[in-house]
C-alpha cells in the first residue's frame, strides 16, 4: 500500500529530480515506521507525523523524568522549545521511539541521575547519540547486580 508521498517520491526518483531541503516524504505504510526528512531516516510512532511523534517523546519525558506535571504551574513545566525539537529530532534518525521511551525509564529509575541531572532539561537529555546509549546502559546495571562473579 502506498500513500501520496509515497508516490511524490517515486515521481521525483522517475524523473531524476531532487526534493528541497525542507520536504518531508513519509515512507509507505508498511509498518516501517521510519519517515525520509533532509535525507535522512527518521523513526516515527505508526506513521505518525514527525511533528506529532516529537509531542509524544515530549509528553513521556514530562511524564517520567518531570513527574508532577500536574501539581506545578504552566511556568514551571519545561518548554519545547526549537532547540528541544531539533535534539528530540537528532535522536530520532538514530534511535525508534520505543528505544528512547526506555532511555527516558532507565534515566527515571536511577535515584543518582534523576537527582543530579533530573532538571537539566529536554535539550540536555536529547543532547547526543552517546548520552541516549548511557541511559539504555543503565538497565544493564540491574543484570550486572544480580549476577555472580
Amino acid at each position: 500500500m502506498t500513500n501520496e508521498y509515497s508516490l511524490v517520491t517515486e515521481t521525483h526518483q522517475e524523473q531524476g529530480t531532487k526534493v528541497n531541503q525542507s520536504s518531508v516524504l513519509t515512507s509507505p505504510a508498511n509498518g516501517d515506521e521510519t519517515t525520509l526528512a533532509r535525507d535522512k531516516r527518521i523513526h516515527t510512532i505508526d506513521n505518525l507525523s514527525i511533528e506529532r511523534t516529537i509531542e509524544e517523546v515530549y509528553k513521556y519525558y514530562l511524564k517520567k523524568i518531570f513527574p508532577g506535571t500536574r501539581e506545578v504551574s504552566e511556568h514551571k513545566i519545561p518548554r519545547l522549545t526549537e532547540s528541544a525539537k531539533q535534539k528530540i529530532l537528532d535522536r530520532l534518525s538514530d534511535f525508534p521511539p520505543g528505544i528512547l521511551q526506555r532511555a527516558m525509564n532507565n534515566f527515571s529509575v536511577n535515584e543518582w541521575q534523576m537527582r543530579n541531572n533530573g532538571t537539566r532539561g529536554l535539550k540536555w537529555f536529547f543532547n547526543s547519540e552517546d548520552r541516549i546509549q548511557e541511559f539504555l546502559n543503565l538497565g544493564m546495571l540491574d543484570d550486572f547486580s544480580t549476577q555472580d562473579y
